[in-house]
């Protein structure tokens, strides 16, 4: 790839090609505040996509971080990081997420699912009905390469890049969550090629 197809962004080196779907993919969730990303992340690849958590949830008081002033909680919060992968062999990682959930906000059956499963919480509130709405934190969320990753994606193709979306979830016009989901975008955007 030749220097004018590429550009430095903070530090890191970008397909000057992606850069303008980088940003019709952050515009698009911005736009859609109900889009689940798993389902996305399916359509985009063109195979199934599931989660798993990395066994790591924990209930945590609020501190003053940015993410309480974004909850408005006052109570603890549930902490969840999951991963989602392809869901035929090799199983590779798709994305990473980080979730941070109001539980006093939620029915009781989609609190023992966010407990007890390692799908992400747009894709339970959804299976739920919940009615559900995500703001996108435009300023929190970023383009970089797939270095920045919390997930191995070296398997795709060197021109991809990673678009970090951070999400506010709102029920009844209440915060109810703050989704922080990292994801691959590729140059080709035909269906995942199988592994050599």
């Amino acid at each position: 790839m030749s220097d004018s197809q590429m550009r430095e962004v903070a530090g890191a080196v970008l397909p000057l090609g992606l850069l303008p779907a980088a940003a019709a993919l952050v515009s698009d969730y911005a736009a859609v505040g109900s889009r689940v990303v798993a389902d996305d992340l399916a359509a985009r690849f063109g195979r199934p996509v599931t989660g798993r958590d990395v066994g790591r949830m924990w209930r945590q008081r609020p501190v003053r971080d940015p993410a309480e002033v974004a909850l408005q909680s006052g109570g603890p919060l549930l902490c969840r990081e999951l991963r989602l992968f392809d869901q035929a062999p090799p199983y590779r990682p798709l994305a990473y997420c980080q979730e941070m959930i109001v539980p006093g906000r939620l029915p009781a059956a989609v609190l023992a699912d966010l407990e007890s499963s390692g799908e992400p919480a747009d894709r339970l509130f959804t299976q739920h009905g919940v009615a559900w709405s995500a703001e996108l934190l435009g300023e929190e969320s970023y383009v970089a390469s797939l270095a920045e990753a919390m997930v191995d994606l070296s398997w795709l193709e060197p021109d991809a890049v990673l678009v970090e979306l951070v999400r506010r979830v709102l029920v009844d016009g209440l915060p109810v969550a703050l989704l922080l989901d990292q994801l691959p975008l590729l140059a080709a955007r035909g269906p995942l090629r199988a592994p050599a």
